[in-house]
């Protein structure tokens, strides 16, 4: 479980927006990735999904619930 008093603020860089919000004491994660403009193969788009993922769950400690 994630230790945030207070979520932090949104990232937004390029094609990639993680927005932290506080809901019912748990912070909810949510990121967007904008692949139109990143001119990506799918594949190469389903990595960056992945790593996305990886790096909240490892490095923010964080449990994704579920994905869109």
């Amino acid at each position: 479980m994630s230790s945030f008093v207070n979520p932090p603020q949104s990232i937004k860089e390029g094609a990639v927006e993680i927005r932290f919000d506080r809901s019912d004491g748990k912070i909810r994660v949510t990121y967007i990735v904008d692949f139109a403009k990143t001119h990506l193969s799918p594949g190469a788009a389903a990595n960056v999904q992945k790593a996305i993922v990886a790096v909240l769950r490892k490095g923010l400690g964080v449990s994704l619930s579920r994905l869109k």
